[in-house]
């Protein structure tokens, strides 16, 4: 890693979209250059996918919570039975496990509240492992997800 690979991270998490030519211009190294650190740092993982960033509410999730899980006593691999199972629900839109209790916190969204009771009452309370939940609605996100600040070489 160097300031050059810094710069093309930099770039494409601000600008997923950005071109060969605009990374070359920024990082003033040639498009072909470019193009090779662009394809080293995707192979080596450091660029993990590109995504879109939808804006929920424009497509009807206007109801967003989370809920913390804490699991039933067990062993080892109920963390990832729990995991694997809160992973297909499409209504949890991230998973992060936590050092204590409640083990998890899961970030949800669904159309309404009664979407999210069903959710809550029928799906996330079924999940393996679980003992209890208890949800906090999210009123707002006054600091939306970000780009990773990434040291410099």
């Amino acid at each position: 890693m160097d300031e050059v690979d810094t710069a093309i991270l930099n770039a494409v998490q601000s600008n997923p979209r950005i071109t060969l030519a605009g990374l070359a211009a920024l990082t003033k190294a040639t498009l072909s250059t470019c193009h090779r650190r662009l394809r080293r740092l995707e192979d080596a993982g450091y660029i993990a996918g590109y995504r879109a960033i939808i804006d929920p509410e424009r497509v009807g999730l206007t109801f967003h919570a989370l809920v913390f899980v804490a699991l039933a006593p067990g062993p080892v691999d109920r963390f990832e039975e729990f995991e694997q199972a809160a992973s297909l629900l499409p209504e949890v839109i991230e998973v992060l496990r936590l050092s204590g209790r409640p083990e998890y916190v899961l970030r949800v969204m669904t159309s309404d509240s009664a979407g999210f009771n069903i959710l809550y009452d029928f799906q996330l309370s079924d999940l393996p492992r679980v003992a209890s939940l208890r949800s906090e609605l999210i009123l707002g996100v006054p600091v939306p997800a970000r780009a990773i600040a990434i040291p410099s070489p």
